[in-house]
C-alpha cells in the first residue's frame, strides 16, 4: 500500500468514526461500517457537506452525548429542583459507567459543577426513592449506593424531549 492511499484510508476511517460517534452506541458501529464503505467508494465527491466536514453533534435539550462532561449535561438539562438535578446526575452515571451512585459521588458533581448544593442529600434521595427514580443498590466503597430505575430513566427521557 503506497503512502498516498494509506493516508486516504486513514482520512476516511478518521471521518466514519467522527460521523458514527454522532450516534448513540447501539447504531454506532453500523454507521461506522456504513461510510466508510461510502467513502471508500469514491462518492464522497458528490456527498452532502454535512458529511465530507462533519460538525459537532447538537444536542436536543440535556441529551448526553459521547464525550459530555456530567456539568455540560446538567447545565442543557436545566433542572430547577434537586431532585430532578440528582435524578440527571444518576441518569449520566448509569448512562456512562453502568455504575450506582453514592453521596458523596452527588455532592461532588455539585461541587465541580458549581451548583449549590441541597442542604439535606439524603433528604434528596429519600424523595427520588418515593417518587420510584432510585432503589438501593450493593453497597460502593463501603458506602450506601443507588441506581436510577426505568422510571428514573423515563422521566429524564421524557424531559429532555421537551
Amino acid at each position: 500500500m503506497t503512502d498516498t492511499n494509506r493516508s486516504k484510508l486513514d482520512a476516511a476511517v478518521k471521518l466514519a468514526q467522527q460521523v458514527a460517534k454522532a450516534h448513540d452506541a447501539e447504531l454506532r458501529e453500523k454507521t461506522f461500517e456504513i461510510v466508510l464503505k461510502f467513502l471508500l467508494s469514491g462518492e464522497q465527491a458528490n456527498q452532502p457537506e454535512a458529511i465530507q466536514s462533519p460538525k459537532p453533534r447538537q444536542n436536543p435539550r440535556g441529551r448526553a452525548s459521547e464525550g459530555m462532561q456530567l456539568n455540560e449535561f446538567l447545565a442543557q438539562f436545566g433542572a430547577k429542583s434537586h431532585t430532578d438535578r440528582v435524578t440527571a446526575i444518576a441518569y449520566y452515571v448509569f448512562k456512562e459507567r453502568n455504575e450506582p451512585i453514592t453521596i458523596a459521588e452527588i455532592v461532588d458533581v455539585y461541587s465541580r459543577a458549581r451548583l449549590k448544593k441541597p442542604r439535606n442529600v439524603s433528604d434528596v434521595l429519600g424523595s427520588c426513592v418515593r417518587r420510584g427514580f432510585f432503589v438501593d443498590s450493593d453497597r460502593k466503597d463501603g458506602a450506601k449506593a443507588w441506581v436510577i430505575t426505568g422510571i428514573g430513566e423515563e422521566f429524564i427521557e421524557e424531559y429532555m424531549k421537551a
